[in-house]
């Protein structure tokens, strides 16, 4: 605990065992155990002998105390300001490749107990992904369809329903305990504003399609106030714009082959084998690029020599 800006150790009495009384010069006196952190090295198991604890030495100008001419144990005002007892730093946790998870079982509200193949334990609270403004994580609230998750056919994660919504990466459930989101939120006034577009406002086949045009333009969507994706109001008119760039590409640049005058099919089709073939409409026909094939018609004609493709 951080003590308050100018606070000093004025003095440090032995109490018993491995406690001693420190008081300082705001007037606040508290009792701190070393006990657990002696037992913690083996460096420091010397001072398990009361004799050696005994000889503390303080420094009152920074604060500090320790043992020893070598400062074999020391700590800092900070580490027994306020503080009961001096614990041991906890270890570091690291999952290991192939962890999965063996168990999972309610334990409160959102609040999930989920054991891992290693052994380690954690319990993980869903209330910040639950209380979110998504079609996947609105049914869940209930506590009633929120108890029946199950864990996902991979053991990787836990997941609801059949589509197994909600499920996280392994990585963040072993060590995080809660759901934060990463995105960065937009102002209510921001959205009334038009500055940005919710994609919940879209109708239904624009959504995945811009998203995907974003991804591909390394452009991200960010949540509102109310946890509701949007994306900026310039982004979705570069969108509009290129879609309509793309529909007069499409009309002018590309004919069909089902377009292509049956006395000119089967020879056409000869000269385009192993070129390149664009799918369109959904990959229901076939088209070739039209400056490809009035290059061909130009040589079928006579008008000039048989052309290289491009």
């Amino acid at each position: 605990m951080k003590p308050p800006k100018g606070v000093t150790l004025v003095s440090a009495k032995y109490v018993n065992e491995y406690k001693f009384l420190f008081t300082f010069s705001n007037g606040k006196e508290n009792v701190t155990d070393f006990l657990p952190i002696i037992n913690h090295g083996t460096m420091l198991l010397k001072f398990l002998d009361i004799a050696k604890f005994k000889k503390i030495i303080i420094d009152k100008e920074r604060g500090d105390i320790f043992w020893g001419k070598d400062w074999d144990m020391c700590f800092h005002i900070e580490s027994y300001y306020g503080v009961s007892a001096i614990l041991p730093p906890k270890p570091k946790i690291y999952m290991k490749v192939g962890t999965n998870i063996v168990a999972a079982e309610h334990v409160e509200g959102y609040k999930i107990r989920i054991t891992f193949s290693d052994g380690y334990v954690n319990v993980f609270d869903y209330t910040n992904l639950v209380m979110r403004n998504h079609g996947e994580c609105i049914p869940y609230r209930p506590l009633s369809k929120f108890k029946k998750f199950h864990i996902t056919r991979y053991k990787g994660s836990i997941g609801w329903g059949r589509a197994d919504n909600m499920s996280l990466h392994t990585h963040e459930l072993y060590y995080k305990t809660e759901f934060k989101s990463k995105t960065k939120k937009v102002g209510k006034r921001m959205v009334q504003d038009n500055d940005y577009i919710r994609l919940r406002d879209l109708p239904d086949n624009e959504p995945s399609d811009l998203c995907t045009w974003m991804y591909q333009n390394k452009l991200k969507c960010i949540e509102d106030f109310d946890d509701c994706l949007c994306v900026k109001k310039e982004h979705y008119d570069a969108w509009i714009a290129y879609k309509k760039e793309q529909k007069t590409m499409r009309r002018r640049d590309v004919i069909l082959l089902r377009n292509i005058p049956k006395e000119h099919f089967e020879a056409f089709s000869e000269y385009m084998k192993g070129q390149t073939v664009i799918p369109f409409e959904n990959g229901k026909t076939i088209g070739f690029h039209r400056h490809d094939y009035d290059k061909w018609l130009s040589w079928h004609n006579g008008k000039t020599d048989k052309p290289l493709m491009d």
